[in-house]
């Protein structure tokens, strides 16, 4: 009688497990890495929203308003908000950037007469 002692596993079950493991991480690193792209571009809606309220609010206050720099929260993360004025001829332009660490992610411009 033989008795078959061997311990360990052929190189085509190495194979086929490497492959059944290839065919299961491919669609979860796809699925991780799509997720990851949409976060950034949720910070980046998120900054464009708060800068149109940032102008829209500086554009319909008639009285004086000012440069400012800023920190805020935003959906749990700081973002630096930063708006400008300047005036020149008749016109008023209102800057307004928003950044997340050093990037800028939003960054809009607005026009008003002067007085």
């Amino acid at each position: 009688m033989k008795i078959n002692n061997q311990k360990g596993f052929t190189l085509t079950e190495t194979i086929v497990a490497m492959v059944l493991f290839s065919i299961v991480a491919v669609p979860v690193s796809i699925f991780f890495t799509k997720m990851a792209v949409m976060a950034k571009e949720g910070d980046r809606i998120i900054a464009i929203a708060y800068a149109e309220s940032v102008l829209d609010e500086t554009l319909l206050k008639s009285g004086e308003a000012y440069d400012y720099d800023k920190t805020v929260q935003l959906s749990a993360k700081p973002f630096r908000v930063v708006r400008s004025i300047s005036e020149r001829d008749q016109m008023i332009t209102i800057s307004v950037k928003i950044y997340q660490n050093t990037k800028t992610l939003a960054e809009l411009k607005g026009f008003k007469p002067r007085g």
